[in-house]
């Protein structure tokens, strides 16, 4: 259990590892423990306040509408106190029993948060712990043995963002990582969800937006100005700081949403394909009622997520069902589909990917596998072209080494032995005739 950086996966591990070290901290038999295990899960250090020392005051006037802290006046002659003896004394215990049991809280979570300190520490590997090093915080979190400060290094290595800008195709493989985030037919759901999630969190931490869709997010903010009775007026009218809510609102909803949708459709098609094309008929059913067929989809991941457990099926119907497209309405007949334009299309076919190694639809052409990297196809296709060149041009033996070659045919099989007799002296009593007997046929 240790800590990586750079990947999807590394962020995954990320989040699971601050979980079980967590889990780890909340069962030790430390006192105050249960304060540092919840500030690890807000990432955020908890702030002990000091108790403030009860003043004692005294009236200045016969009045008794100011106040000083001094006893006494001038010339000695003492104030009238604003709080009797008595009661002060118990507000004065009172404050030093709190401040007694903020200097052991205190102490306690000091003591705690450097344990934990040392722990995430220990679970970082030598390269790991040279990035951390480099980070700039490192010398204030080194220095005060923050632990929470350590997660958030540890946090932004794991998610691949950088201290420095990054450049623009950086942020374009992560978006295309994203897209290949695939579930495997051996992968939970759960598991899945923290890649896909992960994978989220690295474009997010380094810039990027992850799932902004332009159209989803105008019908969001139209809906959010709606629910407001905010007019078209009104938004003109609104500065900056007035809209910069609404809009955050608007962006978030409509990523999250584009985002279920890409969740189900990257997870294992057989589990859930068949909750796909349930959805898919569903929307065609309600096409006409726009408040029915927005609420098909899920617009959470975490909805999506819950309906994936609950569905029941697995794999979608090889028998004609319909399913909605781009151009209107595709029909599928045993195992074939065809297409708005009345062509049919055959269903791509399962083989083992040169370039992932796993077996899947289009599996023949490495080109079109969404589980590998443009990166990684492409040192596939060189590998083809020279393993076809080898063929096309194989390399040359020397003559010397050549293989004596053997025909199959009778007519070379006489040849040689024609040649072995007339090497070999005949007799004088030996007729000098062949026996075509010996010819093989």
């Amino acid at each position: 259990m240790i800590f990586a950086g750079g990947t999807p996966e590394a962020a995954a591990t990320y989040e699971k590892n601050v979980e079980r070290l967590t889990e780890y901290l909340g069962i030790q038999p430390w006192k105050g423990i249960s304060e540092l295990t919840q500030s690890i899960e807000k990432m955020r250090n908890a702030v002990l306040t000091e108790s403030e020392e009860p003043a004692r005051l005294y009236y200045t006037d016969t009045g008794r509408k100011t106040t000083t802290r001094e006893p006494t006046e001038d010339d000695g002659t003492p104030l009238v106190p604003v709080v009797a003896d008595a009661l002060y004394a118990v507000l004065l215990q009172a404050y030093l029993s709190k401040h007694k049991s903020w200097e052991a809280k205190d102490a306690q979570y000091s003591e705690n948060r450097s344990r934990a300190y040392n722990l995430f520490l220990q679970h970082c590997p030598e390269p790991i712990k040279t990035e951390v090093k480099q980070a700039e915080q490192w010398k204030a979190v080194s220095g005060s043995h923050d632990a929470i400060g350590l997660l958030k290094i540890l946090r932004d290595l794991a998610h691949g963002k950088k201290e420095r800008k990054q450049s623009t195709m950086v942020k374009v493989k992560a978006d295309l990582t994203l897209y290949a985030t695939l579930q495997t037919d051996k992968q939970t759901l759960e598991d899945y969800a923290r890649v896909f999630n992960a994978q989220i969190d690295v474009i997010n931490a380094n810039g990027g937006q992850a799932g902004y869709n332009a159209e989803i997010f105008n019908e969001h903010l139209q809906r959010t100005l709606k629910d407001k009775s905010i007019d078209a007026v009104g938004w003109r009218e609104m500065n900056n700081s007035d809209r910069k809510p609404l809009v955050t609102k608007a962006t978030e909803a409509a990523c999250d949403e584009y985002l279920a949708s890409l969740f189900l459709l990257n997870s294992d098609p057989a589990r859930y394909s068949g909750l796909e094309q349930e959805l898919a008929n569903d929307y065609v059913k309600n096409a006409h009622d726009d408040d029915a067929k927005h609420k098909i989809y899920p617009r959470k991941r975490i909805a999506m997520k819950r309906v994936m457990q609950d569905h029941k099926g697995g794999k979608a119907p090889t028998g004609k069902t319909t399913t909605a497209t781009d151009g209107g309405v595709a029909f599928q007949e045993n195992g074939r589909e065809t297409c708005a334009g009345g062509e049919k299309r055959n269903k791509p076919k399962r083989a083992k990917c040169r370039a992932c190694g796993n077996t899947h639809p289009n599996g023949d052409d490495h080109t079109k596998c969404r589980r590998s990297t443009q990166e990684r196809k492409d040192e596939v296709t060189a590998e083809i072209a020279r393993e076809e060149a080898a063929k096309a041009n194989p390399p040359r033996v020397p003559a010397g080494e050549r293989p004596t070659r053997r025909q199959g045919t009778a007519q070379t099989n006489v040849q040689e032995q024609e040649q072995v007799r007339s090497s070999v002296p005949l007799s004088s009593t030996e007729p000098q005739t062949h026996d075509r007997s010996s010819v093989s046929r």
